[in-house]
């Protein structure tokens, strides 16, 4: 388990739209965790999800836990 950091101890970061929209096209060569992590960092509500493109089509992955169905 790792240790929570304190405020003070904490790194940020900034980030412009066009990195994060850039994140979000997942290239599916990429392995498992590290598509994992993509999802986790771009997925938003109110958001474009992540997605696949192919050729003439976008195919989103949209998280469980983001995804309600009644």
């Amino acid at each position: 388990m790792t240790d929570q950091k304190t405020l003070s101890q904490r790194t940020t970061h900034f980030y412009l739209r066009d990195d994060i929209e850039k994140l979000k096209k997942i290239d599916v060569s990429l392995g498992i965790s590290d598509i994992e992590l993509r999802v986790r960092a771009t997925a938003m509500p109110n958001f474009e999800p992540p997605y696949i493109k192919t050729e003439n089509r976008k195919y989103y992955i949209i998280p469980e836990e983001l995804y309600k169905t009644k």
